[in-house]
């Protein structure tokens, strides 16, 4: 759904999202920039470098769980299985060094001069100002498809809706719009964790429904 939705977008694609390790997300990006829409992408700071950039030292002093996501990382770029990554599976098969290849535009939670409020935990999409994808699961293989250490697995219990309202998607793009700021490169703007703005619920009328949208104060989610 995610890359489909993406594949539809006309004029704009806004991402925020933890974790951004999945390469075919990355290239529906990649092809919607280079057919003239607006992209931005906004991650978080522990998950804002490629794997590959990783020296081993560097890889060895990552917690257990840092290195089981840099295990199917691995497992999912590197096609020829010899338990290394080339440069030609490198630019077809990790997400970051795709994105930042095009010329992507990204930033994180350091973007504030902060060392990073380790709360930017979104997962949503907003498309042409219109369409919203809201998810409970990072954009990554054990979250998505499955985890690499049980095949039988479906991966992480999480839901995913796609909702069409404009009245939606312009509070979603109000909360983009306070942590990217000017974007990279800009001014000292950029908000994340506690230097967000507190806001009260805000109630949209989504078909027959009303949905009340709470950005908390002080996090990422």
């Amino acid at each position: 759904m995610i890359t489909v939705a993406i594949s539809s977008a006309r004029s704009t694609v806004d991402i925020a999202v933890q974790e951004f390790p999945l390469p075919e997300i990355a290239k529906a990006l990649t092809n919607r920039q280079r057919s003239g829409v607006k992209v931005r992408l906004i991650g978080e700071h522990l998950y804002n470098r490629p794997w590959s950039n990783l020296t081993a030292q560097e890889l060895a002093s990552l917690p257990q769980k840092e290195r089981d996501h840099y295990s199917e990382s691995l497992q999912l770029a590197d096609t020829n299985q010899d338990g290394k990554l080339g440069a030609e599976e490198i630019k077809q098969n990790e997400a970051l060094a795709i994105v930042r290849d095009a010329e992507i535009p990204i930033i994180d939670d350091t973007a504030d001069g902060s060392k990073g409020s380790s709360l930017m935990h979104h997962k949503f999409v907003v498309i042409d100002g219109k369409t919203v994808i809201l998810t409970s699961a990072n954009f990554t293989t054990s979250d998505i498809h499955g985890d690499f250490k049980m095949a039988a697995s479906r991966g992480n219990p999480n839901k995913l809706v796609k909702i069409e309202s404009s009245e939606l998607a312009k509070l979603f793009t109000q909360e983009f719009s306070i942590m990217w700021g000017d974007g990279p490169g800009g001014k000292a703007d950029r908000k994340f964790g506690v230097k967000k703005p507190f806001r009260l619920v805000q109630k949209v009328r989504v078909g027959n429904a009303t949905v009340a949208v709470l950005f908390s104060h002080g996090s990422g989610g």
